[in-house]
Parts: C-alpha cells; sequence; structure tokens
C-alpha cells in the first residue's frame, strides 16, 4: 500500500470514528451525515472546503452510512 493509499484508508476510518463519537454521545449518524453536508453546500463552511471536491465528499459521506444502521 503506498502513502496515499494508507492515509486514503486512515480518512475513512476517521469518519467512521466521527459518526461512531456521536452515536455514542446520542446524536444519529444521519443527523452528523446532514450536518455535515449542509456545512459543505452552504456558506458556514470553512476555508478547509475544496469546492473541487464537495460531491466526492458527500458521496464518501453517503457511503459511510453503510455501517451506520437507521
Amino acid at each position: 500500500m503506498d502513502d496515499e493509499a494508507k492515509r486514503i484508508a486512515a480518512l475513512e476510518q476517521v469518519v467512521f470514528a466521527l459518526l461512531a463519537a456521536g452515536a455514542v454521545r446520542g446524536i444519529p449518524p444521519n443527523d452528523l451525515r446532514l450536518h455535515a453536508i449542509g456545512g459543505l453546500l452552504t456558506g458556514t463552511r470553512g476555508r478547509w472546503v475544496d469546492e473541487e471536491h464537495i460531491g466526492d465528499a458527500i458521496n464518501e459521506l453517503h457511503r459511510a452510512m453503510r455501517f451506520f444502521p437507521d
């Protein structure tokens, strides 16, 4: 596995960890996903958002939800 693949795998784990941490604290993972998507799509996003990758980021959030049943 090259460095880029390792980085991607680590970032996937970060997404899962954040969704799981929210669930432990009583915040449904789907609510976190929706808030994250809203932050990406609205003016409330920070300078860290790369406009070019917003669609891909949203797709990844949707895919992550397969690990968190409703």
